[in-house]
Formats: C-alpha cells, sequence, structure tokens
C-alpha cells in the first residue's frame, strides 16, 4: 500500500476507533477529533513540517543532558 485511499474502509475506520478511544479515561468525555483523511502526498508535507518545526524547536546544538 502506498495511500490511505488503497485500504479498505472498515481498517480506516477501526484505526479512528482506536485513536479516539485508546487514551479515554473512565467517566470523561473524549476531547479527541479527527478530521478527514488525506492522501500520501499530503500527509508526506505534514510530516516534512513537523520535523522543521522539531528542529526549530530542539537545535541540534542545545541538546541537554538529564
Amino acid at each position: 500500500m502506498r495511500d490511505l485511499s488503497e485500504l479498505p474502509n472498515v481498517l480506516v475506520e477501526r484505526l479512528n476507533h482506536y485513536f479516539m478511544t485508546y487514551k479515554l479515561a473512565p467517566g470523561k468525555p473524549s476531547t479527541v477529533k479527527i478530521g478527514a483523511p488525506y492522501g500520501h502526498e499530503h500527509a508526506e508535507k505534514v510530516i516534512e513540517a513537523s520535523m522543521e518545526d522539531y528542529q526549530e524547536a530542539f537545535p541540534a546544538g542545545d541538546r541537554r543532558k538529564g
């Protein structure tokens, strides 16, 4: 598979259900929202942008030892 559109819809629904419920606390409402799925090209751009954001927030020369 190279794109989400190639997955059976039932699998996409199961994945959505998992991510909507896996951190639910008993007696508390869910605050998770999942938008419409998007394809490989857009996902790749989102991942690249998040990697750039991470590098800006945590530059390689600013590693703190714990």
